[in-house]
């Protein structure tokens, strides 16, 4: 819930306090929550293209540090 709730599918990250709104910005829900808001009307936040490159970019650093730990795991 706190996730959801810093994604700015309910307030515009734009209102947060300054420190609220960093970790909102770090969130990759609220890149997918823009891109789909904006995919259903005009009002975005942030630009398309943002949007996927920061979603591209949030799944192929989370897939290389699952590998990299995957890989130190002992079995």
């Amino acid at each position: 819930m706190p996730s959801f709730f810093l994604s700015s599918a309910m307030f515009s990250v734009k209102n947060f306090p300054p420190a609220i709104e960093w970790v909102a910005r770090i969130n990759p829900l609220t890149y997918g929550i823009d891109g789909m808001r904006g995919a259903f009307s005009t009002v975005v936040e942030f630009s398309y293209v943002f949007d996927i490159l920061y979603l591209v970019a949030f799944v192929v650093i989370l897939t290389f540090l699952g590998a990299w730990f995957f890989r130190k795991m002992q079995v």
